[in-house]
């Protein structure tokens, strides 16, 4: 837990300063611009996170895998030398910052979009 709550503020700090850099890149300093942009990353913080987390959880291995075999049936003499082997379709993807990003992500959409409706 120590460790997950580590890479969140890492990830939470890191998406503040940026979006403090793409405020003062892209015009003046304020706390709508400021708010906006906090909101632009986060969401792609959530983006990122969930094509993560698909991938880490192993979604697509089925497809993968009907797509391998599909193939492999249609190239009959490839099957026939292949056939002792299975395929192997379980791809095993770790990404250390999934949860951190979807947590920090989600955590700084949910404040950005309360301080901006209590701007108005």
């Amino acid at each position: 837990m120590k460790n997950l709550f580590g890479k969140i503020l890492v990830t939470v700090a890191g998406s503040l300063l940026i979006s403090f850099g793409l405020t003062l890149f892209f015009g003046g300093f304020s706390i709508l611009n400021y708010v906006n942009n906090v909101f632009l990353v986060s969401l792609a913080l959530l983006m990122i996170g969930g094509i993560f987390y698909v991938l880490q959880t192993g979604f697509f291995n089925g497809i993968v895998y009907s797509f391998r075999r599909f193939i492999k049936s249609t190239q009959k003499r490839k099957m026939i030398e292949d056939d002792e082997q299975e395929i192997p379709y379980f791809v095993d993807y770790t990404f250390p910052f999934t949860y951190a990003m979807i947590i920090a992500g989600g955590a700084l959409f949910l404040i950005s979009i309360f301080i901006g409706f209590s701007m108005i």
